[in-house]
């Protein structure tokens, strides 16, 4: 596998989200340079249409990967391993998707607690069914897309424990780039953003399939969006 190759696929997951912008934050942060807060009523209106966003983004990372695979089509059957252990998969992503989001959203409501941010996770508001639908449709995407790069690096010679680092790294550019998948622009935010992407990097390279870290993604997610609206009263 050339280092192209590589990079390609590793990069693809963040160009997507940052350079398909969210058109109400992306106007707001022309108009004053990224230096002013949107004002909520103008947030509102970015996650509104970022949700929108956020699923098309996900049709452009799966179409990248089918590109890709027609290129590099040694990573695909390294992905989708037979199914002989599904019932293993499903309770190892339910069970490290609950500790994950549990430790996520009680982390981040004491720390927000003390350091307000700028910017909240969309999934704060907003219709429930919906949002459990995105987490849904949003989780295949990022694990083919973690999966694929953690074994491009691996072809390409370096170590596990450099392949996770690095598609951490790249995790993290993506999610903090833009509404509604920004946290928030904390170093806190960041943290937990790099281990969460590691902690499933290595549930993918530990189990060898790729539906542990997406049933894994989609609790983690669900779980930590049903905490804090619980604690917010946003049921």
């Amino acid at each position: 596998m050339t280092s192209l190759s590589t990079w390609l696929i590793a990069g693809s997951y963040p160009a997507a989200l940052m350079f398909i912008p969210n058109p109400v934050a992306g106007r707001w942060g022309a108009k004053y340079h990224g230096k002013t807060p949107m004002p909520p009523e103008v947030q509102s209106r970015a996650v509104r249409d970022g949700r929108f966003i956020l699923l098309f983004k996900c049709i452009v990372i799966l179409t990248l990967f089918w590109i890709l695979d027609t290129l590099l089509p040694e990573i695909a059957p390294q992905i989708f391993p037979p199914w002989a252990r599904i019932g293993t998969f499903v309770i190892l992503g339910i069970a490290l998707g609950l500790m994950l989001g549990i430790a996520r959203s009680t982390i981040a409501m004491w720390f927000h607690a003390k350091n307000p941010p700028r910017f909240s996770p969309g999934y704060l508001s907003g219709p429930l069914l919906l949002w459990f639908a995105i987490f849904c449709v949003a989780s295949f995407p990022e694990e083919l897309w973690r999966a694929s790069s953690l074994l491009a690096l691996q072809s390409a010679g370096w170590e596990s424990a450099s392949s996770i680092l690095i598609t951490s790294a790249f995790f993290s550019l993506g999610y903090m780039s833009g509404l509604p998948a920004r946290q928030s622009d904390g170093l806190a935010d960041l943290i937990l953003t790099s281990s969460w992407g590691a902690a499933l990097g290595i549930l993918f390279l530990f189990s060898g399939s790729i539906l542990a870290p997406t049933i894994a993604n989609l609790t983690c997610n669900t779980c930590d969006m049903l905490i804090r609206r619980k604690a917010l009263n946003t049921l």
